[in-house]
Parts: C-alpha cells; sequence; structure tokens
C-alpha cells in the first residue's frame, strides 16, 4: 500500500451507515457499518440491518457477476453490534464531476456506460435503488457502480420502471445543462438489456400516473 492509512477515519455517513477508512491485509479498504437506531424497536433494527448489510454484500458480488464493476467485497460482519461489510477502497472520481466538466464526447461516452451498466444490472435480476451519478466512480478506465444499500433482487417491469425513473430525476435535476444525455443513457440500457424498452416503456408510465396525482 502507497499511503498510510489513517484506520477508521470517517469519511462518509449517511442516513442508515457510516464509511471508515480501513486496512485490510495489507490494503487500503473501506468498512460500511450500519449504525443502530434508537427510535427503532431492538428486535426490528437488529433485524433490518443484519438484512440490509447481508443483502447489499450479495448484490455487489452479484453485480459484478452481471458485468458490472463493485468494490471487492473482503468481509461481512454480521454481529449484533458491527453490520458491516468491509470492501475494496477504489481510488476513483464521482462521476458526477466528470459529467459537469467534460467535453461533449466524453459525456456521450460516459452516459452511455452508464446506461449499459444499469441494463447488465437488470439483466441480471439487480436493481440498484439509488441511482445518481454520485454513486458512480470513474477510475482507471471503469465505471464502478457503490452503495446498493437500498437495492434489491426483482426482475419485476414495475420494480425496474421505478430504478430507471430515480435515475432520470437525479440526472435532470444534477445535470439539467447537458440536453439530450439521457437519451443517451437509454440508448446504452435498451443495448445491453432485452426488456430495455418495455422498462423504459413503464418508467413513462409511472411518471405519467406520478403528474396525474398532483
Amino acid at each position: 500500500m502507497n499511503d498510510p492509512v489513517e484506520e477508521g477515519k470517517l469519511v462518509g455517513r449517511g442516513a442508515e451507515a457510516e464509511l471508515r477508512l480501513v486496512e485490510w491485509m495489507g490494503r487500503k479498504a473501506l468498512a460500511k457499518r450500519r449504525v443502530p437506531k434508537g427510535y427503532r424497536l431492538p428486535e426490528l433494527d437488529r433485524s433490518l440491518r443484519h438484512g440490509r448489510t447481508k443483502v447489499e454484500a450479495r448484490l455487489l458480488r452479484d453485480a459484478r457477476a452481471a458485468g458490472v464493476p463493485t468494490p471487492l467485497v473482503y468481509d461481512v460482519d454480521l454481529a449484533e453490534d458491527s453490520c458491516t461489510i468491509t470492501m475494496e477502497y477504489i481510488e476513483g472520481e464521482q462521476v458526477k464531476r466528470l459529467l459537469n466538466r467534460g467535453s461533449k464526447a466524453e459525456t456521450k461516452k460516459l452516459c452511455r456506460i452508464i446506461g449499459e451498466s444499469v441494463g447488465r444490472l437488470h439483466a441480471g435480476g439487480i436493481v440498484h435503488g439509488d441511482l445518481t451519478t454520485s454513486n458512480m466512480l470513474w477510475s482507471e478506465g471503469r465505471m464502478y457502480f457503490i452503495d446498493f444499500g437500498l437495492g434489491g433482487l426483482s426482475e419485476e417491469l414495475e420494480v425496474q420502471g421505478v430504478d430507471i425513473r430515480v435515475l432520470k430525476e437525479a440526472f435532470t435535476s444534477t445535470h439539467a445543462q447537458l440536453k439530450g444525455a439521457f437519451e443517451e443513457i437509454l440508448k446504452g440500457y435498451e443495448s445491453t438489456f432485452k426488456g430495455g424498452r418495455e422498462a423504459v416503456a413503464r418508467m413513462k408510465e409511472i411518471t405519467a400516473r406520478g403528474r396525474y396525482s398532483e
């Protein structure tokens, strides 16, 4: 390892988990621990943290098998006071930042890769649950998907449509200046997922439902 690890340094905190830098077998790694929530019943809290940790670890592995780069999972600790995934630390940059400063050609390339990757996930029966360009990292010419904490396993058209809708809403909000870019994502998506057209049609239907209910 080239740089010393500041063991246990907090590098991120979300609603459900905290991320800390650790060392694993001489490698720089990231430990994602789901912290207990005092407002939940203890039994429910343990069950949720245990279940979500176990599912996320599986999704990280399944996504790699489906052809989508993700951090390698080194260890999963399901002890009651831990619920921690120790994984590879990816030295990369958020795709969010790359898109906001890239050229037109670079933007088109990145959007195609985003779509192709989501298509591979859905083809493998995986839904991410939080598809934003903040949860995608570019490292050494590859796009890594991270944070499957809200993900799951499903081949249901409705669930896939919701997954794409989340991506569209996040993308158009964060990258409003990139006209036509989301269409490139959809082209990539349909190129790697044979059910892509149906899922996109369902996404549009879900969006229309939301408008009419407002």
